[in-house]
Formats: C-alpha cells, sequence, structure tokens
C-alpha cells in the first residue's frame, strides 16, 4: 500500500510542472480544516449545553477566519495557474 502511494505521488508530481501550486491548494485546505474550522465547532458540539454566548459566538468567528483564510488561499493558488506564473 505504502509503495503504491508512493507511486502515485510521484506520478502527479512528474505530470504537474510545478508541484508547489498543488501543494498550496491541498494545504490551505488541510491547514484551515485543522487547524481553524473542526477544533471550533467540535468544540461547539461537545459543550453546547455548558457555554456562554460569547464563547459560541467567538467559536463562529474562528470558523468564518479559517474559511476565509482558505478560500484566500485556494484563490491565489488559482489565479497563479491561470496567469501562468508557475514555474516549469
Amino acid at each position: 500500500m505504502r509503495s503504491s502511494v508512493i507511486v502515485l505521488v510521484t506520478g502527479i508530481a512528474l505530470l504537474i510542472p510545478d508541484f508547489t501550486v498543488f501543494l498550496d491548494i491541498a494545504g490551505s485546505l488541510g491547514a484551515s480544516v485543522i487547524a481553524f474550522i473542526l477544533p471550533p465547532l467540535l468544540y461547539n458540539a461537545e459543550f453546547k449545553d455548558e457555554m456562554t454566548i460569547w464563547r459560541k459566538y467567538s467559536n463562529y468567528a474562528i470558523v468564518i477566519f479559517g474559511v476565509g483564510g482558505g478560500t484566500l488561499s485556494i484563490v491565489n493558488s488559482i489565479i497563479a495557474i491561470a496567469n501562468g506564473d508557475i514555474e516549469e
């Protein structure tokens, strides 16, 4: 299984002219979801009966920040691809 994953990733890296753009998109999705979106949502779900309204809204503000940052990063990467700002 591990060997097939390595071969697949290597094949993708060879096909994509600038692999860093692909990593930017994957990283922005993963990092924003893992660091900013899931933790506050899971906290709100777990402690919904014990939270103050301010804590609840501050957690939602963190989620909005994560969605906004992830979206901006993805849009920036797509614009870089569309403008041809990739190195070959």
